[in-house]
Order: C-alpha cells, then sequence, then structure tokens
C-alpha cells in the first residue's frame, strides 16, 4: 500500500498535469478559432475559384463560364466586406482578373467568327483592333503571336475582301492556345 504524504502531494502533482493540459487544450482550442476564422473569410472566393477551375478544365459554355466568372466576382467582394487581407485575396484577384481576360478573348471570338474561322473579318469592324487586342493579350500571357498571314494582308490595304485561310488558321491557333494557357495561368494562382 502506497502511502500518502502528509499535505497532499500526490494530489497536487495530479492537479498540475491537469492544469497544464488544460492550459495546452485551451491554447490548441483558440489557435483552432483563430485559423479557421481566417479560413473561412477566403472560402467562399476559393470554392468559387475551384469550380471554375474545374469548369475549365472540364469543358464549359460559354454561359456557363460567364456565370461562373460573376460568382467569383461577387466572392471575392463578399470576402472583402467580411474582413479578408488584400493578401489573403491575392490569388482569387489575380485569377479572376485572368479569367476576366479569357472572357474577353472568347467574346471576340463569338462577336468576330470571321476572323477566327472564314468569312468577312471587316462586317465585325476594324479587324486591326481584333488582332491588336489578340496580340496584346498574347504578349501579356507570353503566348507567341506571329501571324504573318494577317500581317501581310493588313500591310497591302486589306487587298481582297477576306483573309487568307492561313491568316484565319493562324487566328484560330493562337486563340486556343491563349485561351488554354490563360486558364491554366489562372488555376495555378489558385493551387
Amino acid at each position: 500500500m502506497h502511502k500518502r504524504r502528509a499535505g497532499g502531494a500526490g494530489f497536487s502533482t495530479r492537479t498540475r498535469h491537469l492544469t497544464q493540459r488544460a492550459r495546452f487544450l485551451a491554447v490548441a482550442f483558440i489557435s483552432f478559432l483563430a485559423l479557421s476564422a481566417c479560413g473561412s473569410r477566403v472560402e467562399g472566393p476559393r470554392r468559387a475559384a475551384a469550380e471554375l477551375d474545374g469548369a475549365t478544365a472540364a469543358g464549359v459554355t460559354y454561359l456557363e463560364f460567364g456565370s461562373k466568372l460573376q460568382a467569383l466576382g461577387g466572392a471575392i467582394v463578399l470576402a472583402r466586406q467580411e474582413g479578408a487581407t488584400e493578401g489573403e485575396l491575392r490569388p482569387y484577384v489575380e485569377s479572376f482578373e485572368t479569367y476576366k481576360d479569357s472572357a474577353a478573348l472568347w467574346k471576340m471570338k463569338i462577336d468576330c467568327p470571321p476572323a477566327f474561322s472564314g468569312g468577312d473579318p471587316t462586317s465585325c469592324g476594324p479587324i486591326h483592333i481584333i488582332e491588336g487586342d489578340v496580340e496584346t493579350l498574347a504578349a501579356k500571357y507570353k503566348v507567341p503571336y506571329d501571324n504573318q498571314a494577317i500581317k501581310k494582308w493588313r500591310n497591302e490595304g486589306f487587298k481582297g475582301l477576306y483573309p487568307s485561310y492561313e491568316a484565319q488558321r493562324a487566328n484560330r491557333d493562337v486563340f486556343d492556345r491563349l485561351l488554354q494557357t490563360m486558364w491554366r495561368k489562372a488555376a495555378q494562382k489558385n493551387s
């Protein structure tokens, strides 16, 4: 049999261990709450960006893309209102801007299909505006763009009603590469 010392020394050791354990659990719980509060402020943008990343990887229509892009923008605004910092939101804002540029490029293709697939691209407005926009986006996202066929047609004063098949094919190729590059870069920013 164990004899207890006078003064309850065994009791105080046990109490000390329980107190240390309680402190540890309290600190762990407070840390958990602090971390989960930080994470919850960007949870909306994180989810919206993940949905957009998944949709572009699996295939998405222009209308679905637009609604998911709006959802991401709304989630970013809501997170700002809930106190998320710019540092916390930076990857989602950069991703949003990249997706917005890709939406502008996609809209160009929808609004002026002749520039990409045959027909009279001047029916959409001045071809140099479309070309300039595509060239600007290609430079911004470091996608090679050297459409000599369009440049030759432009330099000849747009002789002939339509650009050559080679020029249209080059536009389609640049469009596809550029759009995929933009979506890949946006997804990488969210990772």
